[in-house]
């Protein structure tokens, strides 16, 4: 198991986000080399608190159960992959708050491999799914992998509209890998795992929470080279993918459509505040293609004590 199972460890300690775990990792030399330090060690460097360390030594003592219970998940077809491992996602690495620890079930798209977010309501309109599916299949036939995180409603239509196109998607989860949710979309992401993967930060027992399915944005963001908005509803999830892609500097569409309804009131917004460039028809993914391949990753500096990874409790 190597470095894995410390990084876990590490990982699991409450209020050891991104941030912290990297500040540990620096200062110890590895994720190992951060976990068995001892105590005396820990509260010379000053990084972690009194209660910090001791969950951090309760968890060592534990450490073989953790360890049989990380094998147990290759078994079902999960890999874990930390910040220290080789095929950790680039376009990750990128990112400030990269999670310490990934898991991941199915193939992950290749570092050169370009990569378009698609996001929207939980409660589209018929046109809204049939246009996310359209979308989705464009960009699969011109050879891009369509991220978008599994939910019901636009991206659902999207990882459908991929797969059918026989193209690849990646399916960000605000979940752990044993808890998809929405447990309905269960098949479609046993079709994901053949033609993609599925990808989560959280543990693979872990429930899903409005803060989890918040802190995967950024993730699903990341993941992408540009971001297509297909209808919004009343809820944060899509504004908050937005958000991440100005943050990210991610170049972010929108589809928009005469039609009189509140889901497209969202996308029309973005538009009309030049947060977006406009989608009317399928043609216009055109510019979609050009902006992908012309782009390149900036800078991400992030001075946010923020941790923006719900913590999970494994011991």
């Amino acid at each position: 198991m190597g470095q894995v199972v410390y990084a876990v460890l590490l990982s699991s300690i409450p209020k050891v986000g991104p941030r912290t775990y990297e500040r540990l990792v620096s200062a110890f030399g590895s994720a190992c080399g951060a976990a068995m330090a001892t105590p005396q060690d820990h509260g010379a460097i000053g990084i972690l608190n009194a209660t910090q360390i001791e969950r951090l030594q309760k968890g060592l003592g534990d450490l073989p159960r953790l360890e049989a219970w990380l094998d147990e998940l290759s078994f079902d077809g999960i890999a874990i992959r930390t910040t220290e491992s080789r095929d950790y996602p680039e376009m990750l690495r990128l990112l400030p708050s990269a999670p310490p620890v990934l898991y991941v079930k199915g193939e992950l798209p290749v570092s050169e491999e370009l990569s378009v977010a698609l996001v929207g309501t939980r409660s589209p309109t018929t046109e809204g799914v049939e246009m996310a599916r359209a979308i989705a299949g464009r960009l699969s036939e011109a050879g891009l992998c369509v991220v978008s995180g599994l939910a019901a409603g636009i991206d659902a239509a999207a990882h459908e509209g991929a797969l059918d196109a026989g193209g690849r998607t990646v399916a960000i989860l605000g979940s752990g890998l044993l808890r998809v949710h929405p447990p309905e979309n269960q098949p479609l992401a046993d079709r994901v795992v053949q033609q993609g993967a599925l990808v989560s930060e959280c543990f693979p027992t872990e429930h899903t929470s409005v803060s989890r399915l918040m802190a995967r944005n950024r993730l699903q963001i990341a993941f992408s080279r540009a971001v297509i908005v297909v209808e919004m509803g009343d809820t944060r999830g899509s504004m908050a993918a937005v958000d991440q892609a100005v943050k990210q500097g991610r170049p972010v569409f929108a589809w928009v459509t005469d039609r009189d309804c509140p889901q497209v009131q969202g996308p029309r917004s973005l538009v009309e505040g030049k947060l977006a460039q406009p989608i009317r028809t399928l043609d216009d993914l055109a510019a979609v293609l050009d902006t992908v391949a012309a782009w390149s990753p900036p800078d991400l500096t992030d001075d946010s004590d923020e941790e923006p990874r719900p913590q999970l409790t494994l011991f």
